[in-house]
Protein backbone atom coordinates (compact mmCIF):
# COMPACT_ATOMS: atom_id res chain seq x y z
CA UNK A 1 0.00 0.00 0.00
CA UNK A 2 2.62 2.42 0.75
CA UNK A 3 4.95 1.91 -2.11
CA UNK A 4 1.70 2.40 -4.25
CA UNK A 5 1.14 6.00 -2.71
CA UNK A 6 4.55 6.55 -3.09
CA UNK A 7 5.10 5.75 -6.81
CA UNK A 8 1.51 7.80 -7.69
CA UNK A 9 2.00 11.15 -5.27
CA UNK A 10 0.64 12.78 -8.72
CA UNK A 11 -2.55 10.82 -8.19
CA UNK A 12 -3.02 10.76 -4.45
CA UNK A 13 -5.94 13.32 -4.67
CA UNK A 14 -7.70 11.28 -6.99
CA UNK A 15 -6.77 7.80 -5.77
CA UNK A 16 -6.52 8.64 -2.03
CA UNK A 17 -9.95 8.60 -1.47
CA UNK A 18 -11.03 5.93 -2.83
CA UNK A 19 -8.37 3.74 -1.34
CA UNK A 20 -8.61 5.50 2.17
CA UNK A 21 -12.41 4.32 1.85
CA UNK A 22 -11.24 0.82 0.52
CA UNK A 23 -8.96 0.41 3.16
CA UNK A 24 -10.93 1.26 5.79
CA UNK A 25 -13.61 -0.85 4.89
CA UNK A 26 -11.30 -3.55 4.43
CA UNK A 27 -10.21 -3.59 8.62
CA UNK A 28 -13.63 -3.23 9.54
CA UNK A 29 -14.73 -6.54 7.57
CA UNK A 30 -11.17 -8.29 8.30
CA UNK A 31 -11.09 -7.83 12.07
Amino acid sequence: MTAYFHLNQENLSKDCEIMVKFRVYFEIFWI
